[in-house]
């Protein structure tokens, strides 16, 4: 008997024809290899070649979140709203535009990954489907947050499940339940090992930001390169897709 929170298969799998690596289908079915150190060891042998894109990619993030931050405050400011309702407005619309270039950062690691060209400006290429990301974002938000009114643990489990889901609506077209879906299915087959990599990409972040922050030089790139890694083993990569800048 199906779990009551399954998707049609005909939709979850409906992309996967195609994909390189993996595909969608065989990442639902836990039909993948995926260890913690071939994840590292496979990141870290593209390393070389992928600094300057990834960091190109980072670095536009970074000036683009501020200056939508400092230009909402700026504009919210001169308007006559009240404190707390200018705060919820200046939030929404916050996340409203950076989710489509949070995702573009994370499809520069899946690039990068697959041995695709790529450009740090490619960040910018997604704000066509920015609705679908935003009202995405807002759910996967509102689900985490009951999960961890529950006890905590479903809310963490629920937030790593999700990590995949961004992406998959923008590289594989999916709708967003549909993507979210498929992220949480294909996740929970390697759950513990995925949250220990990205514990491990946590602890190495902190450790190589003490020296001055050179550290971060290579572990942001490696951090982008691992999501890509872990993305394109689970799901496959559209070539025609990643190539589209």
């Amino acid at each position: 008997m199906s779990g009551i929170y399954d998707a049609p298969a005909s939709e979850l799998t409906k992309n996967s024809a195609g994909s390189e690596f993996g595909s969608v289908e065989r990442g639902i079915a836990g039909d993948y290899e995926l260890t913690i150190g071939g994840v590292f060891s496979e990141a870290k042998s593209k390393l070389n070649g992928s600094k300057g894109p990834a960091w190109v990619a980072i670095a536009l993030s970074m000036v683009a979140f501020v200056a939508i931050n400092f230009s909402l405050k700026f504009v919210l400011g001169l308007l006559p709203l009240p404190a707390f309702f200018s705060s919820i407005v200046l939030q929404a619309i916050v996340t409203l535009l950076t989710t489509p270039i949070t995702v573009g950062v994370m499809l520069v690691g899946v690039k990068l990954a697959a041995d695709v060209r790529a450009s740090g400006s490619s960040i910018f290429s997604y704000f066509d489907m920015m609705l679908n990301l935003f009202l995405q974002t807002l759910l996967i938000y509102l689900i985490v947050f009951i999960g961890i009114l529950l006890l905590v643990l479903p809310g963490i489990y629920l937030a790593f499940a999700y990590m995949y889901a961004g992406s998959l609506v923008v590289e594989k077209k999916m709708g967003i339940w549909e993507a979210m879906e498929a992220s949480r299915r294909a996740v929970t087959h390697s759950w513990f090992k995925l949250f220990f990599v990205w514990i491990i990409i946590m602890v190495l972040i902190i450790i190589s930001a003490i020296p001055l922050l050179i550290g971060l030089i290579w572990t942001l790139p490696l951090s982008l390169l691992c999501f890509g890694v872990v993305y394109k083993t689970l799901f496959g990569v559209e070539r025609a897709t990643l190539d589209q800048e």
